[in-house]
């Protein structure tokens, strides 16, 4: 349930339940959630965040905690912007119309006028398969090329970014040791990489990642590594090396992790 106050939406999870047992008896019991307030920051196509909230980098581990988040929302973006299809560049030697294919079926259409054009708006469209492209030139000549597609959950538009930054408190500890930081940024640098980068940081235990996305003409091979330094109080510190490598080639996946401690 919540309210609206100006563009602050307040909002509270709760749940009532009855319970019936022989040794207290019967009673009603409220379990509070968490309770949060919200707003939007349409200028960086975010979602500010303050209160008991979760952690929603896909890069970590989600973390229920209370405090400050700062995300991005693609739902902010326009829907021509939203999750992940290519860029299609080309050079039309007159006014020219394209069409966009994938699986035999039309996709986008366009006119463009004489010389490079390129294409950054296509809709996601959550299939694999390379995009078919025509340029109908007002001579009737048409020439074909093809754009490989083919993502991992990873992988960001290109010319877009993603981040998560996230301060507060774990939610299931209640002492003063368990603050933290984390903070993750994913981009699209082209049609072919993704770079993501991450970091989480509390007083015991740091962790760095570093990966992205390779998306090639077989397919998109996804490859985050981590490095993690845990320690407890009185005890020497544990080290932890993490490989997560994901694969999706034509009707295939393959996710493989890999953790190496010392």
């Amino acid at each position: 349930m919540g309210v609206n106050l100006g563009l602050w939406q307040v909002r509270h999870q709760s749940n009532l339940r009855y319970a019936n047992s022989n040794q207290s008896g019967s009673a009603w019991r409220y379990n509070s959630v968490r309770t949060w307030v919200q707003r939007p920051v349409a200028s960086i196509n975010s979602i500010l965040s303050l209160g008991d909230s979760y952690t929603d980098s896909s890069l970590f581990g989600s973390l229920s905690f209370n405090g400050v988040k700062l995300v991005t929302d693609e739902r902010m973006r326009p829907q021509g912007k939203r999750g992940y299809a290519p860029e299609v560049r080309g050079v039309a030697a007159s006014s020219a119309h394209v069409v966009v294919k994938q699986l035999g079926k039309v996709i986008y259409e366009t006119n463009v006028p004489p010389g490079p054009f390129y294409i950054d708006d296509l809709y996601n469209t959550r299939y694999q398969g390379d995009l078919e492209v025509e340029v109908i030139e007002a001579s009737g000549k048409t020439s074909r090329f093809t754009v490989p597609y083919s993502s991992v959950p990873d992988s960001v538009r290109p010319g877009n970014w993603h981040y998560s930054l996230a301060f507060g408190r774990v939610r299931q500890y209640y002492d003063i040791e368990n603050r933290f930081f984390e903070g993750t940024f994913q981009h699209g640098v082209n049609n072919t990489i993704t770079l993501n980068l991450g970091s989480r940081i509390a007083q015991r235990y740091q962790a760095w990642l570093a990966g992205g996305v390779w998306a090639t003409g077989m397919g998109a091979f996804g490859l985050n590594a981590t490095w993690s330094n845990a320690r407890a109080e009185h005890k020497s510190p544990g080290r932890t090396r993490a490989q997560s490598i994901t694969r999706l080639a034509r009707g295939t996946q393959l996710q493989q992790n890999v953790y190496h401690r010392h």
